[in-house]
């Protein structure tokens, strides 16, 4: 038997005869909840334990955190939602805070909704950030894989210097944490709401704890082998944006082949790197193209609205010699990398994938525009480094009878609707939404005022159904010019109002003065 598998056995046992000590139920205050533009709640907090491995229930504890948004007309037996966020690393109470919290504010209509910090994520015992800062994003593939081995290396070392139990940063680990959530919170069982990475460990709870899960939502699905991405994903919505781009005049017009373009620019590349000055003012404004850097910088750019409705116009002003555009994308993703961060390592690490999924990627990568730029720096990041890896039996396909909703954007690169598609071959009680035009993240629940109202009711006792959605299609750059005016209107746009109200007010009070003197 693999360490692994026993790993997962023992953790299994421990939870079935329940060998952790006796969990009191969880002790909320109050909490006013903030969020960045629809105004202040009240809500509750609480923080529970959970062993850092739960095969070890009397070993060392994390404290975990839980912001509960009480249900505003609560029905009798009415069944906790518990939301969790995507990354791996990000908060479940952070997000609420958000453009989105009109969804969670609808949810709790008649359900609590429980925000929940995962371990090693917003106020749930997150470990330092590593002390060595990386810059890759501007080297060549084999020179960024050794720089991030490296890196990697330093930082591993630190956290285990520092006592850091990176074992204890598993998928199965976190699955096992709502088991105790839902233990401390006296519920028989929750429903799970998962976005992104969120998804991947909903269906990890619904494998090894299916008893507690009532229903899921599923948005933006990242199946159990879907944690390192399919190269020519990249290139299927590269298609589908040059698509879009197509069927308009005036986007047709100025973006004639995108698809011919981007080969064309990395083909540049290729050849000969060249450096670039960003457009925005500030420090460390050039910057250094490489073939790789601008498939990173325009794999990573499809991946969100914002920043997709730009790659034609940084693509092809790319091809017309001016790299301004492109620079700051590639220098955007340098800064981003700054900082590798223990949670999100370990646990992509560790959910890893099969051998023919690693098989796939390689043979994609070879006719991919975009080679490796999409994984990049899994999986080599974690070669040689100890850390965990969870058995096969992780990533086989899922089998469920639980009522399960999977919504999807069929321009989201990071979680493609062809993952959902896989996933509902084995799940006896599911349904689709499918958007047409969405991205990723915000996409998935502001692109259409249907997505609340179907999440609503299936929350409230529905079936699951299939169901598609038409968004709106992202609003493609027109000019450099427009987008720099674009960035500057919102900062300048409050003090141009205070100067043009002031200017109108003069002009006014100088009309009145000179007509009480007859002038």
């Amino acid at each position: 038997m693999s360490g692994s598998l026993l790993l997962r056995c023992t953790l299994l046992t421990a939870l079935a005869i329940g060998a952790s000590p006796a969990r009191a139920e969880l002790a909320f205050s109050a909490y006013r909840f903030e969020t960045t533009a629809h105004g202040s709640h009240d809500a509750e907090v609480a923080f529970f334990e959970v062993p850092q491995r739960h095969a070890h229930p009397d070993g060392p504890r994390y404290k975990l955190r839980v912001v509960r948004l009480a249900a505003r007309q609560p029905l009798p037996g009415a069944i906790p939602i518990v939301y969790l966020a995507g990354g791996p690393g990000g908060s479940g109470v952070g997000t609420a805070r958000g453009p989105r919290w009109p969804i969670f504010d609808r949810m709790r209509e008649h359900h609590d909704v429980l925000l929940f910090d995962q371990r090693g994520t917003g106020l749930s015992d997150v470990p330092p950030p590593c002390p060595y800062p990386a810059s890759l994003a501007m080297a060549e593939l084999a020179s960024a894989r050794q720089e991030a081995q490296a890196t990697a290396r330093k930082c591993v070392e630190e956290w285990r210097r520092q006592g850091i139990d990176l074992d204890s940063y598993t998928t199965l680990e976190s699955a096992a944490d709502l088991k105790v959530l839902q233990q401390a919170y006296g519920s028989a069982q929750i429903q799970l709401w998962g976005m992104s990475y969120g998804t991947h460990l909903a269906i990890a709870v619904l494998r090894e704890h299916p008893q507690i899960v009532a229903r899921a939502v599923l948005m933006g699905v990242e199946g159990p082998d879907d944690t390192f991405k399919l190269p020519l994903s990249a290139d299927r919505m590269l298609a589908r944006h040059a698509a879009l781009i197509a069927a308009a005049p005036a986007t047709r017009e100025r973006y004639p082949d995108l698809v011919g373009d981007t080969r064309a620019l990395l083909a540049e590349l290729r050849e000969r790197p060249r450096m670039a000055t960003r457009w925005r003012p500030g420090a460390a404004r050039e910057v250094r193209i490489t073939e790789f850097a601008a498939q990173r910088a325009i794999a990573q750019g499809l991946g969100h609205r914002d920043s997709a409705r730009r790659v034609p116009l940084m693509v092809r002003m790319a091809r017309e010699g001016d790299d301004s555009l492109l620079a700051e994308y590639v220098y955007a993703i340098d800064q981003g990398e700054g900082q590798l961060q223990a949670m999100p390592l370990v646990m992509d690490h560790a959910s890893g994938a099969s051998a023919q999924r690693l098989q796939q990627i390689e043979a994609e990568a070879a006719r991919s525009l975009f080679g490796h730029a999409l994984n990049f720096p899994y999986p080599e990041i974690g070669a040689g480094l100890a850390l965990p890896q969870l058995d096969a039996a992780f990533r086989a396909p899922l089998q469920s009878s639980v009522p399960i909703l999977l919504v999807s954007g069929d321009l989201d690169l990071r979680t493609p609707p062809e993952n959902a598609e896989r996933l509902l071959q084995h799940l006896d009680q599911a349904g689709h939404v499918r958007i047409a035009n969405a991205l990723h993240d915000d996409d998935l629940w502001l692109s259409h005022p249907e997505i609340g109202t179907l999440l609503h009711e299936f929350f409230a006792g529905a079936a699951p159904v299939d169901r598609q959605l038409q968004a709106a299609p992202p609003d493609y750059a027109r000019n450099a010019y427009a987008e720099i005016w674009r960035e500057l209107k919102g900062p300048l746009l409050g003090p141009m109002i205070v100067l043009v109200a002031t200017a109108l007010t003069l002009r006014y009070g100088w009309r009145r003065w000179r007509r009480t003197r007859g002038v």
